[in-house]
């Protein structure tokens, strides 16, 4: 579930969907490895549970990739494609970066 202490003081939010890169590690956790060691901190927003808040205010926002079809009618999909229409629309005034990887890439385009 999303919480608001799950995105306090992110310098990256990262918004998951369901892929795995192999059994028991997702996308996510590569994607942490890397902005720690980057001296970034980031945090996580799973865009397949069902949305309570908005993500938090961040440097940058990092979809990932995923399993699902951009085009499914899958709940979650439908909501993370709008939640991130909303995001890109503030994106210029609010001055964020948005960054999509595979799956990530393709629902950044379809919002």
């Amino acid at each position: 579930m999303n919480s608001e202490a799950e995105h306090a003081d992110a310098d990256v939010v990262i918004l998951s969907g369901d892929g795995l890169v192999y059994e028991g590690v997702h996308y996510v956790h590569r994607i942490e490895e890397r902005l720690l060691a980057s001296g970034l901190r980031s945090s996580r927003y799973d865009l397949t549970a069902p949305a309570t808040i908005q993500p938090a205010p961040a440097e940058a926002y990092v979809l990932t990739g995923g399993t699902t079809s951009v085009h499914s009618d899958a709940q979650w999909m439908r909501s993370a494609v709008g939640l991130v229409r909303r995001l890109v629309e503030r994106s210029d005034q609010e001055g964020y970066a948005i960054i999509g990887i595979c799956l990530g890439s393709q629902i950044l385009a379809e919002a």
